[in-house]
């Protein structure tokens, strides 16, 4: 759905709500609406013209449920209190006297 679109269905404009911008902006920053594409109004002879307007979607429309639920799949079972390392195999440097 074209930006414009989602304003004016969501009652943004001249006599409606104010902040599109800020509302877009927080619904992005949540992860309820992407950007999709770019695209650019045609005119009556059907050529584009000005600049190019965001195409939001929701991130199941565009990926797909499963996809999106994956996200929030709790992570792989392991042993509580333990990275999965041993001391003798840490990665940190060892300091030398």
């Amino acid at each position: 759905m074209r930006s414009s679109e989602l304003k004016r269905l969501a009652g943004f404009g001249r006599e409606g709500e104010k902040d599109f911008e800020g509302t877009v902006s927080g619904l992005q920053i949540e992860g309820d609406l992407v950007i999709r594409d770019f695209r650019r109004r045609i005119n009556r002879r059907g050529l584009p013209y000005g600049w190019p307007i965001s195409v939001y979607t929701t991130p199941e429309a565009l990926w797909g449920c499963g996809h999106v639920i994956s996200a929030y799949a709790p992570p792989p079972n392991r042993r509580s209190g333990s990275s999965g390392r041993s001391k003798s195999t840490s990665r940190r440097p060892q300091r030398q006297s």
